[in-house]
């Protein structure tokens, strides 16, 4: 490893640095919101610290005895010595191409204890000046870049278009189990915040509107990282030289890094419903009002387009003295609660100004909120006014 790709490691440490001091300063100043994030964060950023002054030594080791390391192909190797003693290996000279310039290079050395196959990327540590090999295993990363072919002298480019089905094939042996691993982990972000920030007095949790995108954005970017390693050949443009210079390990690293501090801030981004009061918790500040400071609180259907479809959904709506308003019905236990909503707020007077609904729409308004229509109805009529299901 350079000094160079350790810059972006130490980078990414810098930005790891800046969630672990802003919540240890909220943790003094008593907010335990940010505990288990804070251990967590620490955790990792203690880690990846030693892992950078391991990686510091190695690279200043390596230069000041002239070593130097490359991703190499493979070409063909010649026998130079071999001892009668069984005790002294055989000494070989193997010819190596660059991957991203059109050199070749012969390194002896020792290479018993590794299989070379012509054409195969290998991990070469050597000594520039004398040529003499010090270490070498096989590189597993996506083989892009240019080699040169020994035989016809052309330049071969590793990569290419792909068909449609090899697509869809590696989009579900590699795109799938991601995408099943961020549904899973998003919903898993909701059901910890509820366990961990709802007590017995809350009502009801709102949490953040960029919260699915968030995880569709960083697992697309994670199926993207997969592709530019498992498949081969595939070209995403001058994605893959920065992909190339970066490895997919410390690619993984900064995308994981972004992602917990990204999951971090929205962990303590949410709107809380109490008996006590409303909470307005984020990054910037905490703010919390009582009950009494909601001026009115509006409901009415309205209509939704989606994937061409139109369907009626419910707004539940309360307005602050200040002018902000919150979307209660954003929240994914708002039908469960909706009874003690409303109680709480009819108990510090707060108006419920209700929106009509005909019928047949209210079935439609049923069927696309997941309700029933028969045990459901009343939790209906406490938002709604709404007409009569017609007697048969």
């Amino acid at each position: 490893m350079s000094y160079r790709r350790l810059t972006l490691i130490i980078a990414g440490q810098l930005a790891l640095l800046f969630p672990v001091v802003f919540m240890a300063l909220r943790l003094f100043q008593g907010n335990t919101d940010y505990l288990i994030a804070f251990m967590f964060f620490t955790i990792i950023f203690l880690y990846t610290v030693s892992f950078v002054i391991k990686e510091i030594k190695n690279v200043r080791i390596d230069k000041k005895s002239g070593i130097q390391s490359d991703i190499m192909i493979f070409h063909n190797q010649k026998l130079l010595y071999k001892s009668h003693k069984d005790n002294m290996p055989p000494i070989r000279l193997a010819t190596f191409s660059y991957c991203d310039k059109e050199e070749y290079i012969s390194l002896s050395g020792d290479y018993s204890n590794i299989k070379l196959i012509k054409g195969n990327h290998y991990k070469v540590k050597y000594y520039k000046n004398s040529g003499l090999l010090t270490d070498i295993t096989l590189y597993k990363g996506r083989k892009i870049g240019k080699a040169i072919s020994k035989v016809s002298g052309d330049r071969k480019v590793l990569g290419g278009p792909k068909t449609i089905f090899s697509l869809l094939v590696n989009l579900l042996l590699y795109g799938l189990p991601v995408f099943i691993l961020f549904w899973g982990a998003y919903e898993f972000f909701k059901f910890l915040q509820n366990a961990l920030l709802m007590s017995k007095k809350d009502i009801l949790l709102i949490q953040p509107d960029f919260l699915k995108s968030t995880f569709i954005i960083f697992g697309f970017a994670a199926i993207m990282l997969v592709f530019l390693e498992k498949v081969e050949p595939i070209s995403f443009g001058k994605l893959n030289d920065i992909y190339k210079k970066i490895g997919f390990h410390r690619s993984l690293s900064i995308l994981l890094i972004s992602f917990f501090i990204v999951l971090s801030i929205m962990f303590n981004t949410y709107v809380k419903i109490s008996e006590n009061g409303i909470v307005m918790h984020s990054i910037y500040s905490n703010k919390v009002y009582p009950l009494k400071s909601v001026d009115c609180i509006k409901t009415y259907p309205y209509s939704s387009t989606y994937r061409r479809k139109v369907t009626l959904k419910l707004q539940y709506t309360l307005f602050l003295e200040d002018g902000q308003a919150i979307e209660l019905n954003k929240s994914r236990i708002f039908w469960d609660k909706v009874s003690r909503l409303n109680a709480a707020f009819s108990s510090q007077g707060v108006p419920i100004r209700k929106g009509c609904l005909a019928y047949p729409d209210s079935v439609d308004l049923f069927l696309s909120e997941d309700l029933d229509v028969e045990r459901d109805m009343d939790k209906l009529k406490e938002v709604l006014i709404i007409e009569e299901i017609p007697l048969h």
